[in-house]
């Protein structure tokens, strides 16, 4: 099992290597974001959604903290997904994006939650929104990401420029859990 490290802008590839040398973590691979070894946000939670294992919220980037349930999305600031294990700020950009009337890119907040609502009626799913304070996916976005998100082909509004820091996996005797990039 690996350690889940936790990326922030500022934390680069050899910032996590020179980390993961000085702990004395093991030998440590450096993997670019192709099949599963991604840090892509879209690609995980499809991932997770293919194989029946959902992710969990939680209030810190600590995966060893108590999970949220999905009611507890305000108080959520990282998504924790267990194969590849990984924590994800919950306010980091996604590619899902609308075009018009004005350019708009997600945040993996706001795509879990319309993941999480995909059963709910629009006019629920847009007050549940509009009480978090987050945006809201409109009724095709919303059908095409569920879509996507279970096996669909592609999304017109995924986009494929986004550029994504590499994943770093290293050996781990028990659980999983986010080293302190700080």
């Amino acid at each position: 099992m690996g350690v889940a490290i936790v990326f922030t802008e500022r934390t680069s590839a050899e910032r996590c290597l020179k980390i993961c040398r000085s702990r004395r973590l093991g030998p440590t691979t450096t993997r670019r974001p192709t099949s599963m070894a991604t840090t892509d946000p879209l690609v995980l939670l499809r991932h997770a959604v293919s194989t029946n294992q959902p992710p969990t919220l939680h209030p810190s980037p600590d995966a060893s903290s108590p999970s949220l349930t999905n009611d507890d999305l305000a108080q959520a600031t990282h998504l924790h997904f267990r194969s590849p294990p990984l924590v994800l700020p919950l306010d980091t950009p996604t590619r899902f994006q609308r075009k018009a009337p004005e350019p708009l890119t997600f945040t993996l907040r706001e795509i879990f939650f319309a993941w999480l609502l995909q059963a709910d009626s629009t006019a629920d799913y847009i007050a549940k929104c509009q009480a978090l304070g987050i945006n809201n996916l409109t009724f095709l976005e919303k059908a095409d990401l569920s879509t996507w998100l279970e096996g669909g082909d592609s999304s017109d509004y995924i986009g494929n420029t986004h550029t994504l820091p590499p994943v770093l996996t290293v050996p781990q005797q028990s659980s999983t859990r986010p080293l302190n990039m700080g």
